[in-house]
């Protein structure tokens, strides 16, 4: 019987670029939640160097492992400094509106207009392709049941 062998996920194996890692920060930025930004800080770290963030902060390895794991609660000027030894940033954006029951009642409704209109339209034109096809056949059919008055000649036998 084959053993599979699992091994622990760890983020950091995955964050191989500055940009894998911003983007990474950023996702976790958009969860509002602390204790998953602090840890997304520590995967960060884990991914470049954690020794090197100790010496660029001048913080210890130990209180950085602390601080930035999930169960960390590193302060804001701790937060600050290792976001900007590893090159990140906070940018500040104007919170989306969370959309209320009436924006989405109307937003329903007007995709249903606009399905409904589609759907005419797409009636209205498959109507009148079938009359085309109706006239087409039945054109088809008149011609193969015409006879032509050569044909006619054609079919009478001398008597």
């Amino acid at each position: 019987m084959n053993d599979i062998t699992l091994s622990k996920w760890d983020s950091a194996d995955y964050l191989k670029t500055e940009e894998d890692r911003a983007l990474y920060f950023e996702a976790c930025l958009e969860e509002n939640d602390p204790q998953l930004i602090a840890h997304a800080l520590g995967v960060i770290a884990r991914a470049r160097s954690m020794s090197q963030l100790a010496k660029d902060t001048g913080l210890s390895r130990e209180s950085l492992y602390k601080a930035l794991s999930s169960e960390g609660n590193p302060s804001f000027a701790t937060i600050l400094k290792v976001t900007q030894a590893l090159g990140l940033q906070f940018s500040v954006k104007q919170q989306q509106e969370k959309p209320t029951t009436e924006s989405l009642t109307l937003a329903v409704k007007d995709s249903l207009e606009a399905l409904t209109l589609a759907a005419q339209n797409i009636l209205s034109k498959a109507s009148t392709d079938a009359v085309l096809i109706k006239k087409i056949q039945t054109s088809s059919t008149h011609k193969r049941n015409t006879r032509t008055p050569t044909s006619l000649k054609k079919e009478k036998k001398p008597a």
